[in-house]
């Protein structure tokens, strides 16, 4: 009996509750961050995060980071005003004690710098405090300081000059009746509202100070101890030893319930729990050499900032957080992995180890029990819960059952001690084992007897051939085996009755329906499914049809990796995947996509070890020296408690002021504009998403990146409305909304238009009256030549004719006198009629057409009824509305003339039509007669014809002359007008 006791206590190690170790999300540089050292953080009255870091001043909104002080210099120190106006107090290290206002970034000076000097009160401010009577307090070498902001006086407290060049001096707190305490290295010190002086309270040299909900004071001294305060009546409650050093910061704050301090360290980040007197260190914290140089709480949004050398670190508070469970090193030997984890019910879970044993893990209380293997180097693949539960293990030497406090190795025939994948039990009591490159062999069980189910011969190299990984049971009593087929697809089943091993693709032809020939894992899903996962994952029904392929293809984008290695289905639907670069949960059929990696609190990005969605929704994933638990409402809707706000505005790349009235006035050339947008939750890996719109139209989807450009602006008045919601499709009732109005240029305005109109026409009047005016001076010009040609010209010819008349009555008959004396009196005729044909056109009382046609008609009835001619006119009605210039009438009727000269001289006729129309803003006139005709194309030296020709073309018209021997002769003429 003694030594069966000794057994159970050799072999199994009871660990006590265990405090599970807080998830911290970490930002550097890689996020944006000015420089991963950082000195200090503060929270404005907007809600925006400040942090005081070594390349300057940055705000933070819970997406990015925004640049506000553009130099490298170094901020030490911050504080913010969040009772009355927007200002943040700052120390930068080479201008001195400085005020930021919060919305507009400008930056004035309240003290400079003095290097002049030797003394270090004029050049160092440490632990900037604004009190409740808003007086900002701060300490030197040698003195405390008070800037009273609202008389503008400062008060200079001298210490003592024994910690003369000591820095970090004193650390400021407020009590309840809002005195000022200083936690320094010379001692404690207050001053009450009514003092005027700084009154010494302790002797003792503190380094920080906090206060917790009750009023009271949790200070640490130098010396590590740590004490509980009361500020009313000045006593020491508590003591505490635990021996700490270095602390630069303490926050109070709750932790699972508990009252719980933070103590930050200059060489880590430790948690105490004062009602268990215990400390529970951060091992990631204090193994990277993490120096902790302020922690600074967002009471509102339930956050601590951790501000260090490597950048920022946040908890929260909130209970839906992603835990991170380590496995005590007092319980196993650090390394270990987590290769497999089974649920035995909601609170209980046995985890198969890489070495050692198995470990069963009580959600509750946090407690570890261990149980070995003989052999400690045997690694667990699998935990399995048999009927009774009995807890049995596939290892790396068999198959194991836990009796009697230990692992006991299961003999079973032809097993030995190989490498075993898998075990699973099915609806007609067999014990299905699945050796690693060998043989499945199935025992009935409890007896354990080997039984044949299928022919081995004719599965001779069906396991040798491929790879199996893990067995799956369906409700409707079928064996699955997930692995990998080099010659067809890794998912089988077993058919009970024909005593053979399916190949589930070549039933329905679905080749091209499955993700991969090779799956590393399967599980039972949701709606009498079968999930299986590799570059992506399919979903097949119970008769191994594949009902739903995700390819990683598809999804590249947004999954960083093609190693799909892991997954599960919670009852809400969601399935989860592990890959190499994370965790994903493929929500409402991919409507939304949660990828979480270390930076939200997994111990590593690599999810290839156990895995498990537990009975209550929540997933469980694998990793070194421990694992994480993802809670069942990490996915659910979150409320939004902060409204939308506008955290940066740029306009053409360039930060801009953003305007509280929410009306953006834009000029012409500012058309590019980006606007950020945060519901400042400081949600790590956010499940909001968030959606805008210009007006009336469909909205814009952002997915979780609350950021939107718009480019290439037109003139115009937009109104934008973006509202947040969760991964649900739950919105904001109250959404942002602005104006964006964009003014346009001054010659795109309604004035300018006007201005140019009639500034047009303004020129189109001043060219009209000028040309008006000149046709005129034309006019003018024209009626002076016309009679000066008829007065003197006329006159003259006119005389000639006389003469010659006159000179052919007197003289006597000489026939060679006589033909010069005809010829004289014949040509001063002709030239009266042209003469007289050239004033007609130069007068502009003739401009109209119906003057032309007139003057035509008078030529030709002259000429017809002295030849005795029949003629027939035909004239449009109304012509007076068409005017010819003086060169147009001239050249239409010369060819009118020539045309009615030459047929009264030479054609012979008795009969002439003379037709004249216009159509299609062109004149038509045919002049036909019934005359002898003659031969248009005959070389002649006469010149009429040409000249008609040419008059045509130099009116841009077209002549036609038919004509036939004793046929007659047809001219028609087309000019445009």
């Amino acid at each position: 009996m003694k030594q069966f006791l000794l057994l159970i206590f050799l072999c199994i190690f009871q660990a006590k509750a265990q405090i599970k170790i807080p998830v911290l999300h970490h930002l550097d540089t890689k996020d944006g961050l000015s420089s991963n050292l950082v000195w200090d953080a503060a929270t404005d009255a907007d809600g925006f995060t400040w942090f005081a870091t070594e390349r300057g001043l940055v705000r933070y909104d819970g997406h990015r980071f925004f640049f506000i002080h553009k130099s490298t210099e170094r901020v030490s120190s911050i504080v913010t005003n969040t009772a009355s106006k927007p200002y943040l107090y700052a120390f930068f290290e080479n201008t001195g004690l400085m005020r930021v206002n919060t919305k507009t970034y400008q930056i004035d000076t309240l003290q400079k710098n003095n290097f002049n000097n030797t003394s270090p009160n004029d050049d160092k401010y440490r632990n900037l405090f604004l009190d409740s009577q808003q007086k900002l307090w701060w300490s030197t070498a040698q003195t405390v300081q008070c800037l009273d902001l609202k008389k503008a006086k400062k008060m200079v407290y001298k210490m003592t000059n024994e910690f003369l060049g000591a820095e970090l001096l004193g650390h400021f707190i407020e009590d309840n009746q809002h005195s000022i305490w200083v936690f320094g290295e010379n001692g404690v010190y207050k001053k009450s509202v009514q003092s005027k002086q700084l009154i010494k309270i302790l002797q003792t040299s503190f380094s920080a100070v906090t206060r917790d909900e009750n009023g009271f004071f949790w200070a640490i001294k130098t010396d590590g101890e740590l004490i509980k305060f009361a500020p009313l009546n000045a006593t020491i409650l508590q003591h505490f030893p635990i021996h700490l050093r270095d602390v630069s910061s303490l926050s109070f704050t709750k932790y699972q319930q508990q009252n719980a301090i933070w103590i930050g360290q200059k060489n880590g980040l430790t948690l105490f729990l004062p009602e268990q007197n215990k400390l529970i260190n951060l091992p990631e914290i204090q193994k990277n050499g993490v120096n902790i140089n302020a922690i600074i709480e967002n009471k509102k949004e339930q956050k601590l900032w951790f501000c260090s050398n490597e950048g920022i670190f946040q908890w929260s508070t909130e209970q839906n957080q992603i835990e991170r469970i380590i496995i005590p090193e007092s319980l196993v030997k650090h390394p270990v992995t987590v290769n497999s984890i089974m649920s035995e019910d909601s609170n209980t879970f046995w985890l198969g180890l890489s070495h050692t044993g198995i470990v069963r893990w009580k959600k509750s209380d946090n407690s570890f029990q261990i149980f070995k293997y003989a052999n400690p180097e045997i690694s667990t693949n699998a935990v399995h819960i048999l009927p009774k539960n009995q807890i049995w293990t596939s290892s790396s030497e068999g198959v194991s059952q836990l009796k009697n406090g230990s692992l006991q190795i299961v003999k079973l025939t032809g097993i030995k001690r190989k490498p075993i994948n898998d075990i699973i039990l099915d609806k007609e009591q067999n014990l299905w084992v699945m050796p690693q490159n060998s043989a499945i062999e199935v025992f009935k069980f409890p007896t354990l007897q080997p039984i044949s189910l299928w022919n081995k011969n004719a599965y001779k190299n069906y396991f040798t051939e491929n790879e199996w990984h893990n067995f799956l049971l369906s409700p409707d009593g079928k064996i699955w085996l997930i692995g990998w087929m080099p010659k067809a697809y890794g998912i089988n089943y077993f058919d009970k009755k024909q005593h053979k091993f399916v190949e589930t693709t070549g039933l329905f032809q679905q080749q091209d329906k499955t993700v991969s020939d090779y799956f590393y894992h399967g599980v039972m899903g949701q709606k009498q499914s079968i999930l299986v996962v590799a570059g992506g994952f399919n979903r097949l029904d119970f008769s191994g049809k594949v009902i739903q392929k995700v390819h990683c293809d598809d999804w590249s984008s947004i999954f960083e990796s093609i190693t799909w290695t892991r997954i599960g289905e919670d009852a809400k639907g969601t399935v989860w995947i592990g890959t190499s670069e994370g965790l994903y949960a493929y929500i409402n059929g991919g409507k939304k996509i949660l990828k979480l990696k270390t930076s939200e609190g997994l111990i590593s990005n690599d999810i290839k070890h156990g895995f498990l969605v537990t009975p209550n929704n929540a997933v469980m994933i694998g990793a070194v020296n421990g694992f994480n638990v993802i809670p069942n409402d990490f996915t659910n809707p979150k409320k939004i408690f902060n409204n939308l706000i506008l955290s940066n505005l740029k306009v053409l790349n360039q930060e801009t002021t953003i305007p509280e009235n929410h009306v953006l006035e834009l000029e012409r050339n500012q058309t590019n504009i980006s606007l950020d947008f945060s519901t400042l939750d400081y949600i790590f890996n956010s499940t909001n998403n968030y959606r805008y719109r210009l007006g009336e139209s469909s909205w814009v989807e952002l997915g979780n990146k609350p950021e939107i450009r718009f480019d290439n602006l037109t003139p115009n008045q937009y109104f934008l409305e973006v509202q947040a919601g969760d991964n649900s499709g739950n919105w904001q009732a109250d959404s942002f909304k602005m104006t964006i109005y964009l003014k346009k240029a001054f010659y795109e305005t309604t004035a300018f238009y006007i201005f140019i109109i009639l500034l047009m026409a303004g020129f189109f009047y001043a060219l009209y009256r000028f040309r008006y005016q000149q046709l005129l001076k034309l006019q003018h010009v024209r009626e002076k030549i016309s009679k000066d040609l008829h007065d003197e010209v006329g006159s003259t010819m006119s005389g000639i004719s006389i003469l010659g008349a006159i000179i052919q009555q007197k003289m006597p008959d000489n026939p060679q006198i006589k033909n010069f004396t005809d010829r004289i009196v014949e040509d001063s005729k002709r030239v009266g009629d042209t003469l007289d044909d050239i004033v007609w056109s130069v007068k502009p009382q003739n401009d109209q057409l119906d003057q032309l046609l007139i003057r035509m008609k008078r030529f030709a009835s002259d000429l017809f009824d002295a030849e005795d001619i029949r003629y027939q006119f035909d004239l449009p009605e109304s012509t007076e509305h068409i005017k010819l210039s003086m060169d147009e009438r001239y050249d239409i009727y010369l060819i009118f003339k020539e045309a009615v000269n030459n047929l009264t001289k030479y054609a012979q006729c008795s009969e002439v039509k003379i037709k004249i129309e216009i159509q299609k803003h062109s004149l038509f006139m045919q002049i036909k007669d019934n005359g002898i005709g003659f031969n248009p194309n005959q070389l002649t030296e006469r010149n009429g014809i040409r000249n008609m020709r040419s008059r045509t073309e130099n009116l841009g018209g077209k002549i036609n002359i038919i004509s036939e021997k004793e046929k007659g002769t047809d001219i028609q003429l087309e000019i445009p007008l």
